[in-house]
């Protein structure tokens, strides 16, 4: 606190002093000393604490690694996770050319996810991804290239008359009598007579069930295929009796009958041979495929006869596949 004390002016000449007796000049530096001495004084002292908070920042946001770009009727983008846990997701970005410029097409979501599928239309596109936190961004990956074409079909393709046998399951003789009646559309049929055993079910996955595996489909494909779009499996089947749930089961194998795809399955709606379609020219049956794979030895059908009707006759007149491909 800062005290103002006013001095009189001096009204006329000097000041006057006498022995004995005090000057004005005296009284005023007594006034100053008692209040220097009476008025407390207080010193303060202000402290500016700074704090700060944790944040992301373009430079901390970690983009994502491993991109690569398959085209074909669309393209697919797969990449490894960024490490940026607490990231919220990627920013797709596409041009027509390496050097851009580039759009945003998507943001993905969450931070685990590690593909994307995009459709545009015939071309050749760069793509790439970085890692969003709100509005902070991480620097884009290395773009990487995809060419996506118009999709080709085979055609329906049968399979090679001696190229089929029985599967293991049921009765273990799948379709006993004349099996290479299915591989021509022509009304003679391949029959599984009395199918299955005791336990038999409308279940595909039933050991206890009749199976019969085809192959030999020459699907023709050139050397130059850029995708496997989809695949069609036709089958003309019938049955002798129309009582209780019958379906028909089909699995897919790329590698000689080692392995097989989850089973497709239809109902069966009438006695007489129908022709039934399971997959189609943009599903390929829960995996990438190759040329490789659709090769005569190594592509192969299984037919799963699954009824809960006891004396259930299957007829197959026919069974083909169609293979939609980006070339």
């Amino acid at each position: 606190m800062t005290s103002i004390v006013t001095v009189p002016a001096q009204r006329h000449g000097r000041f006057h002093t006498s022995r004995g007796r005090r000057t004005r000049g005296s009284v005023v530096i007594a006034v100053l000393l008692a209040l220097t001495v009476a008025v407390p004084v207080t010193l303060a002292r202000f402290v500016d604490t700074a704090s700060s908070t944790a944040g992301f920042t373009a430079a901390t946001l970690q983009p994502p690694t491993g991109v690569s770009a398959t085209g074909g009727s669309t393209v697919n983008l797969n990449w490894t996770a960024s490490t940026s846990t607490g990231a919220s997701g990627y920013i797709v970005e596409r041009a027509t050319a390496t050097s851009g410029p580039y759009s945003q097409i998507a943001t993905v979501t969450p931070l685990n996810t590690s593909s994307y599928v995009d459709s545009p239309s015939a071309g050749t596109y760069w793509y790439r991804l970085s890692t969003y936190k709100g509005n902070w961004q991480s620097a884009t990956t290395t773009p990487v290239q995809a060419t996506v074409g118009s999709s080709t079909s085979t055609g329906a393709k049968s399979c090679v008359s001696g190229s089929n046998a029985a599967d293991t399951g049921g009765n273990g003789n799948g379709y006993e009598s004349a099996p290479n009646n299915a591989c021509a559309a022509d009304g003679s049929v391949a029959t599984d007579a009395s199918t299955g055993s005791a336990g038999r079910s409308a279940s595909c996955t039933n050991a206890a069930n009749d199976r019969h595996r085809f192959w030999g489909y020459a699907f023709g494909l050139p050397g130059t295929v850029t995708s496997i779009d989809g695949i069609t499996v036709r089958a003309d089947v019938g049955m002798n009796n129309n009582g209780g749930t019958s379906n028909v089961c089909v699995e897919l194998s790329w590698d000689g009958g080692t392995t097989w795809t989850t089973a497709k399955s239809v109902s069966l709606t009438a006695t007489a041979v129908t022709t039934y379609t399971l997959g189609s020219a943009a599903d390929t049956w829960g995996r990438t495929w190759t040329a490789v794979h659709l090769s005569t030895t190594n592509f192969r059908v299984r037919v799963t006869d699954a009824t809960n009707q006891p004396n259930k006759d299957y007829r197959l007149d026919y069974v083909a596949v169609t293979v939609n491909y980006t070339p």
